[in-house]
């Protein structure tokens, strides 16, 4: 198992940020960046997800098939239920400044 060190540098070394890495797997980008600071524990399970995150963006990113997760009006990713990344559509009656 990798530590957090490692497992910051592999993703690193792959050009991948802590959103890339949200967009495959089912942990928010906080989560993961606290887990990979020290600030929440590293189990088995996260390690799995985020690893596995990992290699899936950057096979993604390989291969031309990789998206990014759409970001709601404070950054945070919106993630379908269905895993697609339809984004939502503006709510009626306001405008756009």
């Amino acid at each position: 198992m990798l530590s957090t060190n490692e497992l910051k540098n592999y993703a690193s070394l792959r050009g991948l940020s802590l959103r890339d890495i949200e967009a495959y797997c089912n942990l928010t980008a906080g989560h993961i960046s606290q887990i990979l600071n020290g600030e929440r524990p590293l189990t088995e399970d996260n390690h799995r997800k985020i690893a596995s995150a990992i290699n899936a963006a950057y096979a993604a990113k390989l291969n031309g098939t990789f998206k990014r997760s759409p970001l709601d009006e404070n950054k945070n990713a919106v993630k379908d239920s269905d895993g697609g990344d339809d984004t939502k559509p503006a709510p009626k009656g306001r405008k756009n400044p």
